[in-house]
């Protein structure tokens, strides 16, 4: 929904809530833009950050410490899952399914099994999730609001300002 009130861009949400529809709006008012996503109250996400899965060479692991390769960072977060491929000496980690990590420093991390094993690849597995999205409506009175411009309720009463100037003037 572009160039409308958001009187308009609220009845329209309510709307697309109503008939399970996806709503987007975007509005650019010189200087200004806002932007408002509404997928339902539950939407499926298989890949939260949108980035390739991280891979990386492992030097050794012991006791459920991975260490990458030197001077190469992992690049995971702790409640990331991976898998192993070509570790020596832990058959059981090969082809073993996805495992949670805890991020340890930018050189290791550690697995919930003991094992030990040398060198080998970790490959980093996308774990889906469920969004919940609010209406338009409620987001209106607590926005969330990213802007690079100083105070940002300051650009949010501006918007809605000059939406009612829009409503009023046609």
């Amino acid at each position: 929904a572009t160039e409308m009130t958001v009187d308009q861009q609220v009845a329209l949400n309510e709307s697309c809530r109503q008939f399970g529809v996806k709503f987007i709006a975007a509005d650019a008012l010189g200087l200004l833009g806002a932007i408002f996503v509404d997928c339902g109250p539950s939407h499926a996400v298989s890949d939260v950050d949108g980035e390739r899965p991280k891979r990386g060479l492992i030097q050794d692991i012991s006791g459920g410490v991975v260490k990458v390769a030197a001077e190469a960072r992992h690049g995971l977060s702790s409640g990331d899952y991976i898998t192993f491929e070509e570790v020596k000496g832990s058959q059981g980690l090969n082809g073993a399914k996805a495992m949670p990590i805890k991020y340890k420093d930018a050189f290791s991390f550690t697995i919930p099994e003991a094992a030990d094993g040398k060198g080998g690849y970790f490959q980093q597995v996308k774990q889906g999730t469920t969004m919940k999205f609010e209406p338009l409506k409620s987001c209106l009175a607590s926005p969330t609001i990213a802007s690079d411009m100083g105070e940002g309720t300051t650009l949010h009463c501006l918007y809605n300002a000059l939406s009612a100037f829009k409503k009023e003037t046609g």
